[in-house]
């Protein structure tokens, strides 16, 4: 069923779009941080809602059946936090997130508990570990897309969108069943 749900979900413009970006992740990182204020102004500018996530703050609640950009450059040691806090906020529930963890990969374990434990219906998280123009690059031409379309499929625009950006991301969809344990289906 989660499968359906997401090659069916339509987006029709940047409102059914948020991305949340973790600010205080890039500011040691002076040039990354540059870029990551720039891919906002371009968020904005398509108008797709930005959320400033602080270490400590609580997220508004953003509701569900929507796209979840999110753009993040910590280290691993604090990105379980990270997506603890936000699972915790209610972010991903009932969501598909495209999680962007610049310059270190987010692991299959935290990718599963965004999705059983946290609500999302589906993750996208890049094959590897990605640099941070290369998200800038991914996520100026999603930004253009969706600010620029009627209806479209949500996981085939994301899919163009990483293509011309020369990346590659893997799906991944699973619930957990009270008899089962984890279900789960890789989409790449």
């Amino acid at each position: 069923m989660l499968v359906k749900q997401l090659n069916s979900f339509m987006v029709a413009g940047p409102n059914q779009i948020t991305a949340i970006v973790a600010e205080d992740t890039f500011r040691f990182r002076p040039k990354d941080f540059r870029v990551v204020m720039d891919l906002e102004e371009q968020l904005r500018k398509a108008h797709i809602s930005v959320v400033r996530y602080h270490d400590g703050t609580q997220i508004t609640p953003i509701g569900s059946n929507r796209g979840l950009i999110v753009i993040t450059g910590h280290s691993d040691q604090q990105l379980a936090g990270f997506v603890h806090a936000l699972g915790a906020s209610g972010a991903f529930r009932d969501n598909y997130v495209l999680f962007n963890s610049c310059e270190t990969e987010l692991t299959r374990q935290l990718v599963t508990e965004i999705n059983t434990r946290y609500g999302a219906i589906a993750t996208m998280a890049h094959q590897g570990t990605v640099r941070v123009d290369s998200v800038d690059s991914f996520i100026s031409d999603f930004a253009e897309r969706v600010s620029a379309t009627e209806r479209v499929i949500f996981r085939d625009m994301v899919l163009k969108s990483l293509h011309n950006s020369g990346l590659n991301g893997i799906w991944t969809i699973c619930e957990s069943t009270p008899q089962n344990g984890i279900n789960g289906v890789t989409n790449g």
